[in-house]
């Protein structure tokens, strides 16, 4: 009988557990954005790149062309002034955004926003 109690102590650990892990701190992408857009850097003074259920973001910002703008990371909200590596505010035009997320558990996820600058 003891061996039965065990075993169901067990199995209800690793549900809970489970559930945890996949409904309660799973990374939702709906919850990552971009704000505001259109971003207007003389005004607006930065970008928020809003991230959600991450413990961990890397952000990648991309010109039209592919090249890369500025690279960002942190653990919570990630802010973009508007500026590349050069310190220069960025021309108007279409950026794109590649976000890596890293969550409880090793779990990863990406998402790519595209924002217009002006």
């Amino acid at each position: 009988i003891m061996k039965k109690y065990k075993f169901t102590a067990l199995i209800f650990a690793i549900i809970l557990l489970y559930s945890i892990a996949h409904n309660g701190y799973s990374i939702n992408l709906n919850d990552v954005y971009a704000f505001p857009v259109p971003f207007i850097p003389r005004i607006h003074k930065f970008l928020t790149i809003k991230i959600s259920d991450a413990t961990h973001a890397k952000c990648s910002i991309y010109d039209i062309n592919g090249d890369v703008v500025k690279k960002l990371s942190g653990t919570a909200n990630i802010i973009w002034n508007g500026r590349n590596d050069d310190g220069e505010i960025v021309a108007p035009g279409l950026y794109i955004i590649k976000i890596e997320l890293e969550g409880i558990g090793g779990e990863y996820k990406k998402k790519i926003i595209r924002i217009l600058v002006q």
